[in-house]
């Protein structure tokens, strides 16, 4: 995580004593941060993913989730959804045909 709070400041060209302002903390706790020396408590994660925009998983090395994957339907239920949705409406039709 530490490689990646230093990445991030350096994308943004901020000086660690900005991004430790931010965080209302010390430089060198800051410094702590980036060097893996100090872990970071959740409140002050979730200020850094804020402020540099990321979600909490990037910020922790996390790979964000897959792009879920089309699902592909078997020929079969396909057919019987298909059916069910003509079924359906003709229970309709019929319905509001007696209540006409």
């Amino acid at each position: 995580m530490h490689d990646i709070l230093r990445k991030l400041r350096n994308e943004k060209n901020l000086t660690q004593q900005q991004v430790a302002d931010y965080l209302q903390i010390g430089r060198t706790s800051y410094t702590h941060y980036e060097s893996g020396r100090i872990r970071i408590d959740i409140p002050t994660m979730i200020k850094l993913a804020h402020f540099y925009n990321v979600s909490y998983a990037a910020l922790i090395g996390s790979p964000e989730p897959a792009q879920e994957e089309e699902v592909k339907i078997p020929a079969i239920a396909s057919e019987r959804v298909t059916r069910f949705q003509i079924e359906t409406n003709q229970q309709e039709e019929e319905q509001n045909g007696h209540q006409g």
